[in-house]
């Protein structure tokens, strides 16, 4: 399975938590609509136009999502060593 599939597979499933957690008080909807919107965004380009949207629109967020990606790539790297 390709790492594609897997993002794509994961970021539905989160979508799909976050439409039940806007209806059910125990899950955080909006938490995991936006989880699932960050990882289909390198998948999916309206995704990734809504993510730039956001980044523009917020700058807060996009210095917050920056630095979420450089620490994820530090883990992942170490990962591989």
């Amino acid at each position: 399975m390709s790492w594609s599939a897997i993002r794509i597979a994961l970021g539905s499933f989160l979508l799909a938590l976050g439409v039940l957690g806007l209806v059910l008080p125990i899950l955080q909807g909006w938490l995991l609509l936006a989880l699932g919107a960050l990882v289909l965004s390198r998948d999916v380009p309206a995704f990734r136009r809504l993510v730039h949207w956001i980044t523009k629109r917020f700058p807060l967020v996009g210095e917050a999502l920056e630095r979420i990606k450089t620490r994820w790539q530090a883990l992942v790297e170490r990962g591989r060593r």
